[in-house]
């Protein structure tokens, strides 16, 4: 959406918010907020768990992530500083939306001792963050895919 406008000091232009941007209440008062591909976050009481999330799921009371790590586009470069997402960075989060404790960063095998430790069902599987913005259109016939 870009909206124009006259305001006292001049014409303005304000562009936003984008077509695949949303928010999605996962629990309580958290919820997914994806305001660009690289900003992807988790947040609304006292904790967050920051970008970029890429996978979550929640049973109403825990919600779990799994989140992409970033590193430097051009590490050789010091004027460069842009991070990208890493392909083969990713860690794991458990936030309790009750009593607002979140655990993490976790390695895989940390995040799966962690969920059993607090009773997390294994059936509670990692969904695609994209799968949470009710905007988009959900292909729901084969044909719809490969059109």
């Amino acid at each position: 959406m870009v909206l124009f406008g006259c305001g006292k000091s001049g014409p303005y232009i304000s562009v936003g918010p984008g077509s695949s941007d949303f928010r999605t209440v996962l629990a309580g008062t958290y919820a997914i907020n994806r305001t660009s591909p690289q900003d992807i976050t988790i947040s609304g009481g006292r904790s967050r768990i920051a970008d970029i999330v890429v996978e979550c799921n929640t049973d109403g009371r825990f919600i779990i992530a799994k989140r992409q790590g970033l590193r430097r586009r051009s590490p050789n470069d010091p004027k460069d500083t842009f991070e990208e997402p890493d392909p083969n960075l990713f860690d794991y989060w458990i936030l309790d939306t009750v009593s607002e404790i979140l655990v993490g960063p976790l390695s895989l095998d940390e995040f799966k001792t962690k969920r059993t430790e607090l009773g997390i069902q294994t059936s509670l599987e990692l969904k695609d963050v994209e799968s949470f913005n009710k905007w988009k259109k959900v292909p729901n016939k084969i044909s719809e895919r490969t059109s």
